[in-house]
């Protein structure tokens, strides 16, 4: 039988409302107590966390570090194990120091270049290319540190090739090269429609060490090579000449970069008889100077007045610069063809002449005065005899040129 004694009393009973005010009453704490206390924990955790927290970087840091020296000795250790060879090919020193290796040309052409004329050197040498080491000095370019090129399969093959003349070497790549392979194939040119091969010779040589200790060079020497073609139809006006290894004859892991020219214009060969010489020689016919065409209306003019060679210019520029300046037309173009004709060689002639009063003077190839002197003594033109008087008979002496005698200039010294 149940315990009435254990029943509870229903809810909302006046039992448990007895019993609710015979609780002793309690008091709540202030609230600005309660605030003052909860402050003071949270102001000792946060000191805390402060306190610690250099400590904890700390720890955390080394383990860190202590955790990526352990997985990347495990990586190593098993590419080692797996890779023993590439092991031993990092111990081994490489073949060849450099990463690449440079052909160049080792002068400049001689132009101008006409169609169907042998291309040489500005020293008339034949054209050459030298395999260069970047890590020697770069204003030494006739040479190469042969020590470091021995391993390369010599002799190899090269072959020249004409260039689209727009073609700009000087570009850098984000690796620091020149230009890439692909570049260079991509400007190599092809003939004309229905014209001749554009490059024409011998287009092969052999790379191979040779020179001497002194200056020990890999160098390639190519024979006869002709251009077929004018350069006008190029955007240009212009064409390089490249070499390169044969594609497909040289399988090594060095690249060797091409060797690029100057820009140059080709004209046809015909134009070759009516070009400027530069420089001129003495004997040229005068057509030859600058803003001087043959047949035209300035060469008529000069021939008219006995002007027919270069010296001739340039003689009476000496005697009479103000007439040929009336025959030029303008000073522009008086100081061209003069400038031009200036750069011509003089060589070893002088020419005597012998006044009748016993004067006598040295002049050289452009009537220019070198000595005047009276029976054998040298004259002071200021002193002795008046300026005047020393024109006058230069004057004489070119109106009567081929009456001149000439000497040698080592004789005109030595016999002084």
């Amino acid at each position: 039988m149940p315990n009435s004694s254990n029943k509870r009393p229903a809810a909302g009973g006046s039992s448990s409302s007895s019993s609710a005010h015979d609780r002793p009453e309690r008091h709540p704490q202030p609230r600005l107590y309660s605030a003052v206390v909860k402050a003071l924990e949270h102001n000792q955790l946060e000191k805390l966390s402060y306190a610690m927290e250099p400590m904890l970087r700390k720890v955390v840091s080394e383990e860190v570090e202590r955790g990526l020296a352990m997985a990347t000795t495990r990586i190593s250790c098993r590419y080692l194990r797996r890779s023993p060879s590439f092991r031993v090919r990092a111990l081994e020193p490489p073949r060849i120091i450099n990463t690449s290796l440079h052909l160049v040309f080792p002068k400049t052409l001689k132009q101008p270049i006409y169609t169907k004329n042998k291309i040489v050197f500005e020293d008339n040498s034949p054209i050459k290319a030298f395999l260069v080491d970047p890590t020697v000095d770069p204003s030494i370019i006739t040479t190469a540190t042969v020590r470091s090129l021995m391993d390369l399969p010599f002799p190899m093959k090269l072959e020249i090739v004409a260039l689209d003349g727009d073609f700009a070497p000087l570009r850098h790549d984000d690796d620091g090269a020149l230009w890439s392979q692909e570049e260079f194939q991509g400007h190599v040119l092809r003939a004309r429609e229905g014209k001749r091969p554009l490059l024409i010779g011998e287009l092969v040589a052999a790379l191979q060490p040779g020179g001497d200790r002194a200056e020990p060079v890999v160098a390639a020497t190519f024979g006869e090579i002709k251009l077929t073609d004018n350069s006008r139809w190029m955007p240009s006006g212009k064409f390089r000449l490249g070499v390169r290894v044969i594609p497909g004859t040289y399988g090594g892991g060095i690249r060797i970069r091409e060797a690029i020219s100057e820009p140059f214009s080709v004209r046809e060969h015909r134009g070759k008889y009516y070009c400027k010489h530069y420089p001129p020689k003495l004997e040229d016919d005068v057509w030859r100077l600058e803003n001087i065409g043959k047949g035209g209306r300035t060469h008529k003019k000069l021939e008219s007045e006995g002007i027919i060679t270069v010296q001739d210019f340039l003689k009476m520029n000496t005697i009479q610069p103000e007439r040929l300046l009336g025959i030029m037309d303008s000073k522009k173009n008086l100081k061209a063809s003069l400038d031009h004709a200036k750069t011509c060689s003089l060589g070893s002639k002088l020419y005597l002449f012998n006044a009748s009063d016993g004067c006598q003077l040295v002049l050289d190839p452009t009537c220019g005065l070198v000595n005047a002197s009276i029976n054998g003594q040298s004259l002071e033109l200021a002193s002795l005899v008046s300026k005047e008087y020393i024109d006058n008979l230069v004057k004489t002496a070119y109106a009567n040129w081929n009456l001149l005698q000439e000497i040698d200039y080592s004789h005109f010294y030595l016999g002084s």
